[in-house]
């Protein structure tokens, strides 16, 4: 009998989101899990600006099948700066987040101890 492998993806993403990217990474996730594969998908804490999509899971408003766990990570949100501050100053702000939240996630993910990890993110990856 096959052993079931376990994958984290990793995503610094709003999630839900209108994004054609939030959805990517759903079907991603279900697609492993389909194949085998035990899925944990671990994002971080976004507010989340479009009103219609507070309180909506991943799998109603994407429709994917509940079958892989999502883990949303502490965060401190700072695209929200941007409506306050000006590109300039906030550009270099977000990478530098990015690059701090990617090192946390991958040190949550490494907890898991997963047979693969799993990203569409360069600065996690």
């Amino acid at each position: 009998m096959a052993t079931r492998r376990s994958l984290v993806y990793v995503a610094n993403a709003r999630l839900p989101t209108e994004k054609a990217h939030g959805y990517q990474i759903c079907k991603m996730c279900e697609a492993f899990a389909l194949n085998g594969a035990e899925v944990v998908l671990l994002h971080p804490y976004r507010h989340q600006s479009n009103p219609g999509l507070v309180g909506l899971t991943v799998f109603d408003y994407y429709g994917v099948k509940p079958i892989f766990q999502v883990k949303t990570l502490k965060n401190w949100d700072v695209v929200v700066l941007n409506r306050f501050i000006s590109d300039r100053i906030f550009t270099p702000i977000f990478f530098a987040h990015a690059f701090i939240w990617g090192y946390y996630a991958a040190s949550v993910a490494r907890w898991h101890k997963a047979d693969l990890y799993f990203t569409r993110d360069n600065t996690i990856a």
